[in-house]
């Protein structure tokens, strides 16, 4: 049985993925890998718009970065490691077959991407068994990767974004609710203009690890599986 994604990006909430792995995502499609999101929550808790607005947004950079997009619509702040969520993301993982993972950071602020990335390492560990309780067939991922949290270690692999740069900040720039200072009376920590100045620093320190104007930072456990070396090599 084969795979149906390439590159399959999962993160908490809307806006998640295209803050960590845009430019990854909009490189993958650009050499005509199949690619998607996986939202776990709608960020229905968030501070500013709403879970149907949010949707909007979600979709529309999506588009940008040119990957499918999913949403299991489990409970935001409410993230856990436990058995019901388990088999949500077992089901899902086994009807989507993806061949490489990116999960959310296992050091974040954050409590649901901290629980998001133990309840997804399991999930793709339970997914691969034969007599895991699930009507779908067995499939595990070939390869499994990690985003960075507040303050990251040096980094497993640096990915050379420098050419989909700009295709990263319209996506999220498409969250105008989150983002825009001028949306809301209403600021927060990711609204303040300094937030965006930081994924650009940090996309640029990344990148001059690599002696290329921007750069993702992602972590794995080693060794490096022959899938991911592929795969990495392609995005060249």
């Amino acid at each position: 049985m084969s795979h149906s994604f390439d590159l399959l990006v999962i993160g908490a909430h809307p806006d998640d993925a295209e803050i960590h792995s845009g430019g990854l995502i909009a490189l993958a499609s650009s050499k005509h890998m199949k690619t998607a999101i996986l939202d776990l929550s709608e960020g229905e808790l968030g501070s500013r718009g709403d879970r149907n607005l949010r949707k909007q947004e979600s979709h529309k950079a999506a588009q940008i970065l040119g990957c499918e997009r999913f949403n299991l619509q489990l409970p935001d702040g409410g993230i856990l490691d436990t058995p019901v969520l388990v088999d949500q993301v077992v089901t899902f993982i086994r009807l989507q077959r993806p061949k490489i993972c990116v999960l959310p950071s296992p050091f974040d602020r954050h409590p649901d991407h901290r629980n998001a990335h133990s309840l997804l390492q399991r999930a793709v560990f339970l997914s691969g068994l034969s007599r895991y309780p699930c009507n779908e067939k067995p499939w595990r991922p070939e390869a499994t990767l990690w985003v960075g949290g507040e303050n990251p270690s040096v980094p497993e692999v640096v990915v050379d974004i420098s050419s989909v740069w700009s295709h990263k900040i319209k996506a999220i720039q498409s969250y105008r609710s989150q983002f825009d200072p001028d949306f809301d009376v209403s600021q927060t920590r990711i609204s303040h203009p300094s937030f965006m100045r930081g994924i650009e620093g940090r996309s640029m320190h990344w990148g001059s690890l690599i002696q290329s104007d921007h750069g993702e930072a992602f972590w794995f456990d080693k060794p490096m599986q022959p899938v991911l070396i592929s795969f990495l090599d392609s995005l060249r």
